[in-house]
């Protein structure tokens, strides 16, 4: 078992390097830099050579990759350049609303599918078993950001006036809009 962890500890690991490795030259081959972004793409050279040698836009690829990953080793991920403060504040702020979120999205998936396996295998080979896996396979084939989209309008759109103690009046406005 340990030796099966550490297996995809190891591919883990080869793939953060090898996706850091590939997508941080890519960055550099585009067109444009974040100076560039920050001042505006009708900034002046003189007005965009200032944020960028701030940056650390002026030093060689090599360099500034080297102390990118000796950053992310350290825990140091940088300042972000949109919200300029540290990014790990940035990630461990966001964390505190996302893991709960997934921990209980994971707990209600599992539930679900518990729930929806045990009746599939008391009816097997009944309409039961056969629409549960009907709509297993629609729920694979379907992608995840579309699917989201239709929760959204769902729950955001169609339910948003049927609320406790929203009033008839209050949803038919809230339709036309």
């Amino acid at each position: 078992m340990s030796l099966f962890f550490l297996k995809r500890l190891i591919t883990l690991i080869a793939t953060l390097v090898g996706t850091s490795v590939v997508v941080f030259p890519v960055l550099e081959i585009l067109p444009g830099n974040a100076a560039q972004i920050l001042m505006g793409p009708d900034a002046a050279p003189d007005a965009v050579a200032a944020p960028a040698q701030k940056l650390g836009l002026d030093r060689p690829p090599v360099e500034r990759y080297w102390d990118w990953v000796s950053g992310l080793l350290t825990g140091d991920l940088g300042l972000s350049y949109a919200y300029s403060t540290p990014v790990g504040e940035l990630v461990l702020e966001r964390l505190a609303l996302t893991v709960p979120l997934a921990l209980m999205a994971m707990a209600l998936t599992t539930v679900l599918a518990l729930v929806a396996g045990i009746y599939a295998a008391a009816r097997h080979n009944k309409p039961g078993d056969v629409g549960i896996m009907a709509l297993t396979q629609v729920g694979i084939a379907i992608p995840n950001f579309w699917f989201a989209i239709l929760l959204i309008l769902l729950f955001s759109v169609h339910w948003a006036g049927s609320r406790p103690g929203a009033s008839r009046a209050g949803r038919t406005a809230s339709s036309r809009a």
